[in-house]
């Protein structure tokens, strides 16, 4: 249950025990012996409702201590008094047509609410049973009038009908998706007046050094009052009279009583609207003023409450207005990044096609001359091994060692370049039965080697399973390659868990690497070992990055030298 509920069960439930006492003493109204009493005379002072005793022409003959408290005048006062000189102006005809009934006898009792006015001029509400006090002869004699102040009632059930008319307008606010600005700021201008009571209204946008106002938007009804013809736009905030000291000030400002005299005030320029009450407010974003709102002329002194309404709704807007300012600059740069993708695109189609081209030239205009190299060289050593000393044999047998190294390292470029450009098919794979596929193809290689093969079971995750092996068979054939001196050699393949996130590993206890050298690793080309330690390309854990990269993952690693290494990767960061 909401405050303005509860408040609101709570004065009902007062006003039902003030109800159940006015209706002890209306059942003892039909005797006016009574009223003699010192014990009725007690009752009726002490009570703690409002009690009037009105002549039949609607003067003040008596009251009751509350309801002099009530109004703010003293006995005597009231007496000088009638009906309508104390009734709010907007309210004075209603229940007259009641009380007459009342009087001839039509009904027995008139029951309304309406405004009062106090003395010192605030206005209250008041719940009003009236009853016709008669002789013995049954003539009306005068009328007792039993009042509630149920002010505070009223103004929980303002305050939540406001709160939800508030609701409305920031709901209608936010549905104003295609909407100018222009036409954002004068619905929510028109709304603050509404909420407020008040007869006008005007919203200015404050310069980023709180320096400048703008004007932006007047309620209608003050445009209509207003006889200024050349109305300025923008206003220094040094120039500004009562109206900029919200800037000033940094807070919410109240003017009751517009005519009296004020320090702050610099005059209004001719044809400008007749001010009698005003109030505005700065709007912040942060600690910058963005916005200052005012309302002007309502009927009755402004409050915490009317602040209350201006604000949040002013608030409400300017938090539209950025939304939409951040909407557009996304559309802005959604549309450039379209155009740049576009660019990107069609350079990517054109880098693509040469790399085809290329990749094509590799595969076949340099293997014809690296075959044609490599034949004949093994023909000079076969055919011509008489005529040829040590030395050109081995010069002979070096050059058809080149033309083999030449040879793989196209290879595994282009086998680098389809994997960059291959289209992937993401499903679940079975990581352990893949690591044993490629062991044993590893182990076919050297069948009499001896090492120690621990592979985790049951390791499944989603990825392409065709890329996986290629990075299964780089990892584990360093793992093999990198522990081939070993007597001892132990290769392990497994994975780890941490706060959700699964974690690879393939550890093998061979040459290791030195970790200053760590960022060379995954390098295409970039050996830390010799050829003669060590054979291979340089290819392959470049190719392991470049695969767990397209999964969205990464690889990394640490060693020592002669201690072993550990590649772990990851196949989602």
């Amino acid at each position: 249950m909401s405050d303005d509920a509860r408040d609101l069960e709570r004065l009902e439930q007062e006003n039902q025990a003030l109800r159940k006492r006015i209706a002890d003493l209306e059942s003892g109204r039909s005797a006016p012996e009574e009223e003699s009493t010192s014990s009725w005379k007690l009752i009726v002072h002490e009570a703690p409702v409002c009690i009037a005793k009105v002549a039949l022409d609607k003067r003040f003959l008596s009251s009751n201590k509350e309801f002099q408290v009530f109004l703010g005048y003293t006995e005597e006062e009231l007496c000088l008094k009638t009906i309508s000189e104390i009734t709010h102006p907007e309210d004075t005809g209603i229940g007259m047509a009641e009380i007459m009934a009342v009087v001839k006898g039509e009904i027995k009792t008139s029951r309304v609410t309406k405004r009062y006015v106090r003395k010192d001029g605030g206005i209250v509400w008041g719940e009003v049973s009236i009853n016709v006090i008669r002789n013995e002869s049954g003539q009306p004699m005068y009328l007792l009038a039993f009042i509630l102040d149920v002010s505070e009632r009223r103004k929980v059930e303002e305050m939540t009908r406001l709160s939800a008319e508030r609701m409305k307008a920031l709901l209608h606010l936010n549905q104003l998706t295609s909407a100018t600005l222009q036409e954002i700021a004068d619905f929510a201008l028109e709304e603050a007046v509404r909420l407020t009571r008040s007869s006008l209204g005007y919203l200015a946008f404050l310069s980023e050094d709180e320096s400048v106002l703008t004007m932006h938007s007047w309620s209608r009804s003050a445009m209509a009052e207003c006889a200024i013809i050349d109305k300025p736009i923008v206003y220094p905030v040094a120039s500004t009279g009562l109206w900029g000291e919200a800037v000033r000030q940094r807070r919410p400002v109240l003017t009751n009583d517009y005519a009296a005299a004020n320090p702050l005030k610099k005059g209004c320029p001719e044809g400008h609207v007749l001010m009698t009450r005003h109030m505005n407010v700065p709007v912040f974003d942060g600690n910058r003023i963005v916005i200052v709102a005012g309302v002007g002329n309502k009927s009755e002194d402004y409050g915490d409450e009317d602040v209350q309404q201006l604000t949040l709704l002013m608030e409400g807007m300017w938090l539209l207005l950025e939304r939409k300012r951040a909407e557009d600059a996304v559309r802005t740069l959604n549309a450039e990044l379209e155009h740049r993708v576009l660019e990107r695109t069609l350079e990517l189609e054109a880098s693509t096609k040469e790399l085809e081209a290329f990749s094509y030239s590799v595969s076949h205009d340099l293997r014809a001359p690296l075959r044609t190299i490599d034949g004949f060289s093994l023909a000079l050593l076969e055919d011509c091994a008489d005529g040829i000393d040590d030395d050109g044999k081995d010069y002979l047998r070096r050059i058809r060692a080149a033309t083999q190294r030449m040879g793989l390292l196209i290879d595994d470029m282009l086998r680098l370049s389809r994997i960059s450009r291959a289209e992937m098919v993401i499903e679940k794979v079975n990581l352990s039965e893949l690591a044993w596929s490629v062991v044993h193809d590893l182990e076919k290689t050297q069948p009499g080697r001896r090492v120690r093969i621990e592979i985790a079971k049951g390791l499944e995750d989603r990825a392409d399973p065709k890329l996986m092996r290629i990075a299964l068979e780089n990892l584990l054939g360093n793992a093999w390659k990198f522990t081939g001196r070993r007597a001892e050699a132990a290769i392990e393949f497994g994975a780890t868990t941490d706060e959700g996130k699964r974690t690879y590993f393939v550890r093998d206890n061979g040459a290791g690497f030195d970790m200053a050298y760590v960022d060379k690793l995954f390098t295409p080309f970039q050996r830390l070992h010799s050829m003669q330690e060590y054979p291979g390309t340089g290819i392959g854990l470049g190719t392991v990055a470049r695969i767990l990269h397209r999964h969205g993952g990464e690889v990394w690693a640490e060693g020592q030298v002669d201690h072993g290494a550990t590649f772990h990767f990851r196949l989602q960061r």
